[in-house]
């Protein structure tokens, strides 16, 4: 299943090995696989993020296997 999600991140992505990341808005995580061809912006606690890619399910555990990462909302000077 194809997918399109709109991620606050609240706290900073953590990497949990060499594609695997963990998003975080406060109310839930997710784990997201970036792939070393995908270029993945740098972006900070507060943004707003697009992910698009598919629904990848092994061992019981939903992630999302990106094909994009785009920041649709970045921090501005005036944000805490």
């Amino acid at each position: 299943m194809i997918v399109q999600l709109f991620w606050r991140v609240t706290s900073l992505t953590q990497q949990l090995n060499h594609e695997i990341y963990s998003f975080t808005d406060g109310t839930g995580s997710i784990n997201v696989e970036i792939d070393d061809e995908i270029p993945l912006p740098i972006f900070n606690s507060n943004e707003r993020v697009r992910i698009y890619g598919e629904v990848d399910s092994k061992y019981g555990v939903n992630s999302i296997d990106v094909d994009y990462l785009e920041v649709i909302e970045p921090l501005t000077k005036t944000q805490p």
